[in-house]
């Protein structure tokens, strides 16, 4: 009867779509390895194609969240859209093209499409580039590669990557597998490669993908909280539960929660933040790739009561031209909803993620003690040295009141012991003088 009732309390609340995250790759770009014959165009900038392949990003979230769901308004307005690239022309023009794409009627008064697009300075930005930053990532990588079982899981591409560089006549090893790939990859696409040439960039997608689950570990706390923390910190724990403020950034402090969070990045931080969830990678991420994630919450902002996340990501490039971009996949930590069977209870995602985590104010302890690097001042923006207390200092806090309180304890029981030896000492003295004859 009680389970009941609290089933149809759930009801009459119903679930609320409050927030929605997508961490992206940027568009399609040109290579950056001069492979004999081949034409290097717009190094490393995205194309054209690229471009194309954002707009249709962005349309496919309008078709869902504007159209569909009206959960977002027509018209761009930056009270309730936070867009974030990292430090690169390819993936803010990416991330201008996507919001043109869920946004056509621009932004503003007088439509305009001069989007807003933050970043943060390279040098600090460890979601986008944490394994290049980390010195103790490029440790981790470069011991790996020296391991008994990533040789051996390597070797067997030994005989292709021979194949690669007679085909190429370029030298194709395992450090710069990538590179290669990345121009074959802009040939094909434009379909210059021949058959051959065909089959083997086929056979190398395959090694660099294995390449990359040795590159970007699942199982690695030290790796997944340098990467990630600061991002899952505040997608997992700005939240419902803290104050009502939902999904607020620590670049942004706001009370409004922001509806749509985009966050365009790179191939490694898609696969990073995957493999950091534990969802299955089949492929590398393609151009354009969108993990994207949904926040639902009971009850009405400010004073939400419970909430859950769905989590979405299409492996497959083809159909996510198409527009079927909502495969959910489940994360670690995920226990379903009774009411929802796509869904993940926040608490425990929280609780998956609570370890692997660090806040705003923490995060230059953090990284030094994990990284073994202490970020320059000139780097490290003036907040993030501010000495705000994070769960470090709510800690701190808690021991400086015991300790306070434990010393009054302590001064109570010396003050009282005196004041009774005192006494004690008064009453002698009182029946010394009652015994002496008058």
């Amino acid at each position: 009867m009680l389970l009941s009732f609290f089933s149809i309390i759930r009801l009459v609340l119903m679930s609320e779509l409050v927030s929605v995250t997508v961490i992206s790759k940027n568009g399609d770009r040109g290579q950056d390895v001069a492979i004999p014959g081949w034409t290097v165009t717009s190094p490393l900038q995205i194309t054209p194609l690229g471009l194309q392949q954002h707009v249709r990003l962005g349309e496919v979230l309008k078709e869902k969240y504007v159209d569909e769901l009206k959960f977002l308004a027509p018209k761009f307005s930056p009270k309730n859209i936070y867009s974030r690239a990292s430090v690169s022309e390819r993936t803010m023009m990416s991330a201008s093209a996507q919001l043109a794409g869920i946004f056509p009627l621009g932004a503003g008064p007088n439509n305009m499409f001069n989007f807003p697009v933050v970043s943060e300075l390279q040098h600090d930005d460890y979601f986008a580039n944490a394994p290049q930053l980390c010195p103790s990532g490029r440790k981790y990588w470069e011991e790996t590669q020296k391991s008994e079982e990533y040789v051996q899981s390597m070797a067997k591409f030994d005989q292709l990557l021979q194949d690669a560089s007679t085909l190429l006549d370029f030298d194709v090893t395992l450090y710069n597998l990538e590179n290669v790939y990345q121009a074959m990859e802009y040939q094909n696409k434009y379909s210059k490669l021949n058959p051959e040439q065909t089959t083997v960039f086929n056979q190398l997608a395959e090694a660099l993908h294995t390449q990359e689950l040795y590159k970007y570990p699942n199982d690695d706390a030290n790796w997944l909280t340098v990467a990630n923390g600061l991002f899952f910190y505040d997608l997992f724990f700005g939240n419902p539960a803290r104050d009502g403020v939902l999904f607020s950034t620590y670049y942004n402090e706001t009370l409004n929660p922001k509806q749509l969070r985009l966050y365009t990045m790179h191939s490694s931080t898609v696969f990073s933040v995957l493999r950091s969830l534990n969802a299955t990678v089949s492929s590398r991420p393609y151009s354009a790739a969108a993990i994207i994630i949904e926040l639902y919450a009971f009850g009405d902002y400010p004073r939400f009561t419970d909430g859950y996340l769905k989590f979405y990501y299409q492996p497959d490039e083809s159909s996510a031209n198409k527009g079927h971009l909502w495969n959910p996949f489940t994360p670690r930590g995920c226990v379903k909803p009774t009411d929802d069977p796509d869904g993940c209870k926040l608490e425990d995602i929280q609780e998956e993620f609570f370890d692997h985590v660090f806040s705003a104010e923490e995060r230059e302890d953090y990284i030094t003690l994990v990284c073994s690097r202490k970020p320059s001042d000139r780097y490290a923006p003036a907040k993030y040295r501010k000495q705000t207390p994070g769960r470090t200092g709510l800690h701190t806090t808690i021991l400086t009141i015991f300790g306070l309180s434990l010393f009054v304890c302590i001064a109570l029981i010396v003050v009282g012991c005196c004041a009774m030896q005192s006494r004690s000492r008064k009453a002698q003295s009182y029946a010394i003088l009652a015994s002496e004859p008058t």
